[in-house]
């Protein structure tokens, strides 16, 4: 009875370690994008821009308008992001450590009133980032009810 106890527990061990180690990882994305917007450094690397090339493909833009909308999109978040403060982070329990909901502060005036951010991310790399409401629902909670976990 203790060695199928201490089996099942041990065998769940390396998929509790992995869920923490992805969740903290792939949070990490953004929480990088306002370090390099504040430290003055390009961040297009923390973009999947591939996926978003493919995404502006399917709606039948050009090839060669896309280089100067992907440049003008991420011009547009570097603007929107640079004096963002980070309060804390939130992994929706289903969302395969691809989607992350940030509590913030010091968004541009047209944004004051959102106090978050929601980040979709592939393969490690921002694919979206949306300011959102405190009554933005998800998982049939608002975003402004959930439990955020502190960013240091």
């Amino acid at each position: 009875m203790k060695a199928s106890v201490l089996l099942t527990i041990f065998l769940m061990l390396p998929a509790v370690a992995q869920a923490e180690t992805c969740n903290l990882k792939n949070a990490e994305v953004y929480i990088n994008l306002i370090s390099d917007l504040k430290n003055s450094i390009n961040p297009i690397n923390r973009f999947n821009v591939k996926y978003i090339y493919t995404q502006m493909r399917a709606v039948d833009i050009p090839k060669n308008e896309i280089p100067d909308k992907i440049a003008n999109y991420t011009a547009l978040l570097y603007y929107l992001h640079e004096n963002i403060t980070i309060h804390g982070v939130y992994a929706p329990p289903n969302s395969a450590c691809n989607r992350y909901i940030y509590k913030i502060s010091g968004a541009p005036d047209e944004y004051k009133k959102l106090s978050y951010v929601a980040v979709g991310l592939m393969d490690n790399k921002i694919t979206n980032i949306s300011f959102e409401e405190d009554d933005t629902p998800i998982e049939g909670k608002a975003f402004a009810t959930l439990s955020y976990s502190e960013v240091k």
